[in-house]
């Protein structure tokens, strides 16, 4: 590990529209399509996770970093999540952290807590990531 190139990390506030990239279109259909008609069942979030592109293109909505070097891409998660969207925001997230393809390592990285308020959502991040360098950095804050 790099002590030089790392970021500790306490708190980040975004505006809830960001946050709705990190649920699935899908997700957001069936929330409309089930509103009058009780909860809708559990599915899948959406995340972003970093992807070796080989020459080959790139999937839909994925973001370029760093060309053919740092590409992130939108991943489902295996896990069936509920639809809070507190609920899915962390899922998303731990998907995200857990992601063994990511460029960067992190120590003792964990989501704290999710919380919606006045359309922003309030994520707590406790713990440290680490790069090779801060062009990984600034693509994890990207991912994130």
């Amino acid at each position: 590990m790099c002590p030089h190139n790392s970021v500790r990390l306490r708190s980040l506030s975004v505006t809830l529209t960001s946050c709705l990239a990190l649920l699935s279109v899908a997700s957001c259909a069936a929330l409309a399509q089930n509103a009058a008609g009780g909860p809708p069942p559990p599915s899948p979030v959406i995340y972003y996770a970093f992807v070796e592109t080989d020459g080959e293109e790139l999937p839909e909505g994925s973001v370029v970093v760093l060309e053919d070097i740092l590409v992130l891409a939108p991943m489902e998660s295996l896990e069936q999540i509920e639809q809070a969207p507190e609920a899915r925001l962390e899922a998303a997230l731990n998907a995200m952290i857990q992601d063994e393809g990511n460029a960067w390592t992190g120590e003792d990285l964990r989501v704290e807590s999710v919380s919606l308020r006045d359309g922003h959502a309030e994520i707590e991040l406790e713990g440290a990531i680490f790069g090779a360098g801060g062009i990984v950095l600034v693509a994890a804050r990207t991912q994130i």
